[in-house]
């Protein structure tokens, strides 16, 4: 149900970006047919998390403070990168309209939202179970120590060279492919976009075990949007979705067999 309702908000959310139906139904099967899409009907948070940061999207664009705040809090509770929300709010609270001082509380507000919700449930599990950032370190010993973004995308594109880690070096190349979407995210969608796609693929990207790089990605789900304005281009109009979709067929098959960890 919650990935129906993160289908319905992005096909909003473009339409009321671009006041193009052909643009927003493309955002629409952008998001269903994304590489790690099927995670959507695992039993994943990312249904519900998409559909909350998409309200916050939807939200903020609308200029509707209270509710971005209260939908940022909750995404902030289903899983730590609402915190990343902020970057999005932040660029849409800062636009120059009415200053009085009870919209700029609710903007304060809003920006908060995702921040607090990760602290809320940080320091609710780490008072929980007596370790504190537990659920920041608890995937340490899989994922390792944090690394620089950078040099991790240049050590997995040369793993694509060695016998034994060529299948780990795919991650980095799928990194890539999100670079070049983030290009077409910038060049034609409001910087607040991009800058929350960009922010969760550097997260992704700092983890020294990039297998479930995909599905991070996609938690940056303006990414979507990247991917639909590709797919509108005349030269790509009918590959984006055909190679979106067996990526995805590829994908939910190897985590099956479990041969990726999603």
């Amino acid at each position: 149900m919650a990935s129906l309702v993160a289908t319905v908000l992005v096909f909003r959310l473009a339409l009321a970006e671009t006041a193009d139906r052909a643009t927003a139904l493309r955002a629409a099967w952008a998001l269903s047919l994304f590489p790690s899409a099927f995670v959507l009907v695992w039993a994943y948070g990312e249904g519900l998390f998409l559909a909350l940061a998409l309200g916050v999207l939807l939200a903020a664009r609308r200029e509707r403070w209270w509710w971005c705040a209260v939908m940022g809090l909750a995404a902030g509770l289903v899983r730590p990168t609402g915190a990343l929300l902020a970057l999005a709010v932040a660029a849409a609270a800062c636009r120059p309209t009415s200053v009085a001082p009870q919209r700029v509380v609710a903007r304060v507000a809003a920006v908060a939202g995702g921040p607090v919700g990760t602290l809320a449930f940080v320091w609710w599990v780490s008072s929980r179970f007596d370790e504190a950032f537990l659920p920041l370190t608890v995937q340490r010993e899989l994922r390792g120590d944090p690394r620089n973004p950078l040099a991790r995308l240049l050590e997995g594109l040369a793993d694509l060279g060695r016998s034994t880690t060529w299948t780990d070096g795919l991650h980095a190349v799928a990194a890539v492919v999100v670079l070049v979407v983030l290009v077409a995210l910038f060049r034609t969608w409001p910087v607040r976009y991009g800058v929350l796609a960009g922010a969760c693929l550097l997260v992704a990207l700092a983890a020294d075990n990039l297998n479930s790089l995909e599905r991070y990605v996609f938690n940056g789900v303006p990414v979507v949007l990247g991917v639909a304005t590709l797919a509108g281009y005349r030269r790509f109009g009918q590959l984006v979705p055909v190679v979106s979709g067996a990526a995805m067929v590829v994908l939910a098959t190897a985590a099956w067999t479990g041969s990726y960890v999603p």
